[in-house]
């Protein structure tokens, strides 16, 4: 209901009451609005007794106060004869026409003459006897002669104390009752009456815009005696500051060694920043090295206890936070993850390179750092880069000092794998075929020839050779020939072709691992391997972790294999906790506003809101409805779908408000969500950044 500002109150929004309290009976314009003044409003001012009110269309507002009696026609001169209305025309009777003096009263008859049977100004007062312009000249109406039956209305017949009012709209008078008790005087004041600020108790008000309004004397000399919101102070201004700062250092000094007790005798013991250790230097590093391999991958499936180990591994990674509990079942394999009897809790996952943060919507969150080669950790993009880069079924050899060992070699190999064993056998030849009788051997080395003769007086015997691919046939020219088969296993013999292109294959200086079965045994391997090397380790530790991780009271759990995303919500139920919600709006000016959302839940009940400085708040269902409602005023009302959840004013001396009743709201989006529109208005008189922050429990997950 509208009233007037009460004085010492209603601070902040003065002006807006007192509009509200004008605006019942003026416009914007300040005229007065269309069927304000009633008939009970109208007072006596500016007339006499005896004046009626008068309408008139001639009249500016269309009413004038007259005097009851009607102005009186110049009439006069007399007609001869009788006549009616019937015998004129309209407009048939002109000046010419009547001789002058001659109508008289006899001579018309009643009704005979209209304002349609004379024209204009035809009839002058001369041409009217003496007696009828005697007549005509008095007024209208007789004193006493205008009686309430005399007049001709519509509506109910006149009682004591009724007024004639005219109607306008129908064109016709009517009788109206005065109120049973008008207002005789306003404040002392009769007739029509002006009111003043000083009749209403409101001499020291003034009109003037929250904004503009000056502050007062006190508070201007109160003001007077504080120092600038930015202002700086002369060292000597605080007390024993310069005496402090005297005993100090400057902020950019340096020392030297000395100046450190004991700093050059620790420095003496250590080794330059820059140096270099021999491997002997260092305790067990050459034998570690002796056992170590170029870089191989297994598969999680190839590792025994990988299972166990990652279990292991989750058990002791994952840490309850606030309101969880976690219960890591060994035998089982089992990780229990519960909610302490409270309102669901969100856990999203972030991702980097280098580790993976397990965000809660309700506590601390947890970034798990990649593996290491001591702790177990998460994969992480670069080890899983090199792992997609290592062949499946790849295969870790023995080490370099176990496969260059020949003792350790087994099976054959051809002649043709053997590099210089033309050589050596040629060597051997030449070393093996010594002289009998009436011989002569001669081994030429560069040519890799051996040459046997006859001595002088004995027989000779040519001999020369033939080869094929896999023997060499020793021609006899005085006796049998001979073949030399290929090499085996067992006999000495002739490099085959096939052999010597398998050798010609074979690098200098090859090695032979051992065998499959020997390199395929875990129990041969040793030394330990990265995460990275695993190839399946993602899906495979994904799918663990889904197996291993068990519902508690309040929990869901849902495993996206797709996806490789573990979900865990809570359902609704347990005892809901406070939480705080906090939306801050930078540098707003005086009467503006800001709006965005603050996160809370898709439906909640608030207890407590607070700002930091003076401001409207308003919270809503959707962002459409906050902004169709934007530029609602402070104190009207809104209409229709509003979607209003929360509207909150606060002021210089209450800034916080514990809500009562408590209020209740919802994300109304199609699909909701935690993000509630809000929307806050500056109320103060300078640009400030605005925080309000809202106490309140979840209601829906």
């Amino acid at each position: 209901m509208a009233r007037l500002p009460i004085p010492g109150q209603d601070g902040g929004v003065w002006g807006e009451i007192l509009n509200t309290y004008l605006l019942q009976s003026h416009t914007d314009d300040g005229s007065l609005r269309s069927a304000t003044v009633s008939a009970d409003k109208l007072t006596a001012n500016n007339t006499v007794t005896g004046h009626v009110l008068t309408y008139d269309t001639a009249i500016p507002g269309g009413l004038v106060w007259r005097p009851a009696q009607a102005t009186a026609l110049p009439l006069g001169g007399v007609l001869t004869g009788t006549t009616s209305s019937a015998q004129y025309a309209d407009g048939s009777i002109a000046s010419p026409a009547i001789a002058a003096g001659a109508i008289t009263q006899s001579h018309l008859a009643d009704g005979a003459v209209t304002s349609a049977a004379i024209a204009a100004g035809t009839i002058a007062p001369s041409d009217l006897s003496d007696e009828l312009a005697t007549k005509i000249d008095q007024p209208v109406l007789a004193d006493g002669s205008l009686i309430p039956t005399k007049l001709t209305t519509t509506g109910n017949p006149p009682t004591t104390g009724s007024v004639l009012a005219y109607n306008a709209a129908e064109e016709v008078f009517e009788w109206i009752a005065l109120p049973s008790a008008p207002v005789s005087s306003v404040n002392g004041k009769t007739g029509v009456v002006t009111l003043t600020k000083g009749d209403i108790g409101l001499t020291n008000v003034d009109n003037i815009a929250d904004a503009d309004k000056p502050i007062s004397t006190a508070t201007q000399s109160a003001l007077d005696t504080k120092a600038a919101s930015t202002h700086t102070h002369a060292i000597d201004d605080t007390t024993d500051l310069r005496a402090a700062l005297d005993a100090k250092a400057p902020l950019s000094h340096e020392h030297v060694i000395g100046d450190t007790s004991g700093l050059q005798t620790a420095l003496d013991t250590k080794a330059p920043l820059a140096h270099t250790h021999a491997i002997a230097d260092v305790s067990g590093l050459q034998e570690a090295l002796d056992t170590t391999v170029a870089s191989h991958t297994h598969t999680s499936s190839s590792i025994t206890d990988f299972q166990e180990a990652t279990q292991d591994t989750i058990g002791s990674t994952i840490v309850a936070g606030d309101n969880i509990s976690v219960d890591y079942n060994d035998t089982a394999g089992t990780v229990t993850i519960s909610t302490a009897d409270q309102a669901g809790t969100d856990i999203a996952i972030i991702q980097t390179a280098s580790d993976v943060t397990i965000v809660s919507s309700t506590g601390d969150d947890i970034a798990v750092p990649g593996a290491s080669t001591t702790e177990a950790g998460m994969m992480i993009a670069s080890d899983k880069s090199k792992l997609n880069a290592i062949a499946s079924g790849a295969t870790r050899n023995q080490p370099d000092a176990y496969l260059v060992d020949r003792a350790n070699h087994t099976g054959t190999q051809p002649s043709s794998s053997i590099s210089d064993f033309a050589e050596a056998a040629q060597d051997v030849m030449g070393a093996t075929i010594i002289a009998g009788n009436n011989t002569t051997v001669a081994y030429d080395d560069a040519a890799g020839t051996v040459t046997i003769g006859a001595t002088p007086g004995a027989g000779i015997t040519d001999l020369s050779n033939t080869r094929t691919d896999s023997s060499v046939t020793i021609l006899s020219s005085s006796g049998e020939d001979t073949t030399i088969a290929a090499v085996s296993p067992t006999e000495a013999g002739v490099m085959a072709a096939a052999d010597k292109a398998k050798l010609d294959g074979i690098e200098a200086s090859a090695t032979r691992n051992r065998t499959d079965a020997n390199l395929l045994s875990r129990s041969n391997h040793t030394g330990t391997q990265s995460v990275s090397t695993l190839n399946d380790f993602t899906e495979v530790f994904q799918d663990t972790l889904a197996s291993s991780l068990e519902a508690g009271e309040n929990i869901t759990l849902s495993y996206d294999d797709v996806a490789g995303k573990v979900r865990i919500a809570s359902v609704q139920g347990g005892t809901a906790y406070r939480r705080t919600a906090t939306y801050t709006a930078s540098n707003v000016s005086p009467g503006d506003h800001a709006s965005g959302t603050i996160a809370m839940s898709s439906a909640y009940r608030m207890l407590r809101i607070s700002t930091s400085v003076p401001a409207r708040v308003r919270l809503y269902t959707t962002v459409a409805k906050r902004n169709d409602d934007i530029s609602r005023a402070i104190g009207a009302h809104p209409t229709g779908d509003h979607g209003l959840v929360l509207e909150v004013i606060t002021t210089p001396t209450m800034l916080q408000l514990d809500l009562s009743p408590i209020v209740d709201g919802a994300n109304m989006d199609t699909t909701p969500t935690g993000d509630i529109p809000i929307s806050v208005v500056n109320t103060g008189d300078t640009p400030a950044s605005i925080s309000t922050s809202i106490i309140y429990v979840t209601t829906e997950g």
